[in-house]
Parts: C-alpha cells; structure tokens; sequence
C-alpha cells in the first residue's frame, strides 16, 4: 500500500477520524481508537468468538469512530466495502507495531 497514489488521502481521513495522530512518522494510533478497538474486542469476547484476526476489532472500531463522527443527514454516508478494507488494510500494520506484534 506505500505504493497507493490515495494513501494520503487515507490518512487525512484517519486523522480527521480520531484514529491515528502524532507528528509526522511513523503513525500511531489514537487512545480513542484504542478505547473503540478494546470495545469491540469485548464485544468479540462476549459473542464467544474464538478465531483470532485483528481484522475484525480493527473494521468495528473503524466503523464506529466512521459512525459518531456523522450527524444528521450524514449519517447514512456509511462506508462502503472497498473504502473499509483499505483503511483497515493502512491501520492494520500500524496497530500490530502499537501491539509489539511486528514493525510499522
């Protein structure tokens, strides 16, 4: 994805999210994104989900932060599937290094 001509603009909605900040590189994700990933573990946790993909606490929190931040009549401007998947796919590797899984 460092390839992406769009991944600026991926970031700047990230940023304007609440989900990743900080002053240049490399990228780190918010409390506020850690807070919403931490929900949706629980929420994972509670549902007995027992497959392990941090794909999945990372999509939720996306979609939630997505989801407060419309008011209005903007709130059925919902994410499509495509826009997801690559904004999960550029916080993913952020994510993993904030977790001491693997380098940004």
């Amino acid at each position: 994805m460092p390839d992406d001509p769009g991944r600026g603009e991926l970031v700047r909605r990230l940023i304007e999210l609440g989900v990743v900040g900080g002053d240049g590189t490399p990228l780190r994700t918010t409390r506020r994104f850690q807070a919403a990933m931490a929900r949706a573990a629980a929420d994972l946790v509670r549902a007995n989900e027992e497959r392990f993909d941090l794909r999945i606490p990372v999509a939720a929190a996306l979609l939630e932060l997505h989801s407060s931040r419309l008011e209005g009549e903007q709130r059925d401007q919902e994410l499509n599937d495509d826009e997801l998947a690559r904004l999960v796919e550029l916080v993913l590797p952020i994510e993993a290094h904030e977790l001491g899984w693997a380098a940004p």
